[in-house]
């Protein structure tokens, strides 16, 4: 089951898993089991497009989440039980749990957050929560560290709802807040139909620079983090081409180009410099 969380990972997030390889070798499996938890909820708004059914998953999950903290049976499920062997194991704490699969309630709303605190409110408990989970189990706990871990997640989480915008409107789906589109004129309709002209460009914007401004207050505090924990913060490095290339592209998501294929020499030569 291992084997297959970690595949599912390499292919579906890809700059993640290659962060696991430069973790130390023998918390590579419990980092797995972390981000194969985040990949199956993230999942379920694209394998189900009825708001109930996706409801009922994310409800299956936290009675899962509650077994594991009352020391109750875990089910017969692989990716369950993983899960929580590396939370007894590391003592996670239960609430950043909670409050992901909370925020996960959003990605079944087809009109995504309502403005721009919600959305940092969603990118905090998912990608900052998530972030901060990965450097609990690399062994630190220390305040600071963790503000900057979930700074650099906040971070990578909005950079990933603007790549993602295309993806989601092809679903007839979206991400960016709405009081935004309002203000800009782009409805669901152009946006859906990669359509919305300039006022895509003035809702993304903004959010581009929310993202900018997490990784530079995590990045603040790097000197809190230790070295041994820094591979779930290289996200920050890859970050800084994605950025470029937004710019570039005038903030239009539909204007982005193809993935770049460097990403793995990138990590390499900040993780040697010590730098994320």
């Amino acid at each position: 089951m291992a084997d297959d969380v970690a595949v599912q990972l390499q292919t579906l997030d890809p700059e993640r898993w290659l962060t696991v390889l430069l973790a130390p070798r023998a918390l590579r499996p419990d980092l797995i089991a972390l981000y194969g938890f985040n990949l199956e909820i993230a999942k379920i708004r694209e394998i189900t497009r009825e708001p109930l059914i996706g409801a009922m998953r994310l409800q299956w999950w936290r009675d899962v989440i509650e077994a594991v903290f009352a020391g109750a049976k875990i089910p017969h499920h692989g990716l369950a039980q993983l899960l929580a062997a590396t939370i007894r194991t590391h003592a996670l704490p239960r609430a950043p749990f909670d409050r992901l699969l909370d925020a996960r309630e959003l990605d079944l709303e087809p009109e995504g957050p309502a403005d721009l605190t919600a959305l940092d409110a969603y990118a905090r408990a998912t990608g900052g929560g998530l972030c901060e989970l990965a450097v609990r189990i690399l062994g630190v706990s220390d305040a600071v560290a963790l503000d900057a871990a979930r700074a650099i997640g906040t971070g990578w989480a909005l950079l990933g709802i603007v790549r993602a915008t295309p993806f989601l409107a092809g679903r007839r789906q979206t991400m960016l807040p709405a009081d935004q589109r309002g203000i800009h004129g782009v409805t669901t309709t152009s946006l859906f139909e990669a359509r919305a002209g300039n006022g895509i460009r003035l809702v993304v914007e903004p959010i581009a620079h929310s993202a900018r401004r997490a990784f530079e207050e995590g990045r603040a505090m790097r000197a809190a983090v230790p070295r041994r924990a820094r591979s779930p913060l290289l996200l920050a490095t890859l970050a800084d081409a994605h950025l470029a290339d937004l710019a570039r592209a005038g903030y239009d998501p539909f204007q982005l180009p193809e993935p770049r294929k460097d990403a793995a020499l990138r990590l390499a030569f900040c993780w040697l410099r010590g730098r994320f």
